[in-house]
């Protein structure tokens, strides 16, 4: 559990930063939103992109501030899977960052996403 929220808090930064550089407004207030439907799976990423492309469009009506959030998005999910997550829950249950990384890989080969 303390791995998840140390997740969830970098996530927050994360996103913090990418949603700053978009130009979203109230992005502190998103980010930490988006960081915390991350708890939610599968579908709290959608939610959390979909709000927040809706807020970003609503208070600007750019469509630079869309694609910046979906670049955001994509980058912050590629950190979580494939770098955070493995560091940091692999650390708090005292496995290599190698071995999650490849029983993630194998899970989703077998099962596909429900074993990921």
């Amino acid at each position: 559990m303390l791995g998840k929220l140390i997740l969830i808090g970098l996530l927050a930064v994360v996103y913090y930063i990418g949603l700053g550089i978009s130009g979203v407004s109230n992005f502190i207030l998103v980010s930490i939103i988006e960081a915390l439907l991350t708890l939610i799976p599968y579908f709290g990423n959608i939610i959390g992109l979909s709000l927040a492309m809706a807020f970003g469009y609503l208070t600007s009506g750019e469509l630079g501030v869309l694609i910046g959030v979906l670049i955001t998005f994509t980058v912050s999910q590629f950190l979580e899977s494939y770098v955070l997550q493995p560091y940091v829950v692999g650390d708090k249950v005292d496995l290599h960052p190698f071995t999650v990384i490849v029983v993630v890989v194998l899970g989703g080969a077998l099962w596909g996403v429900i074993g990921m």
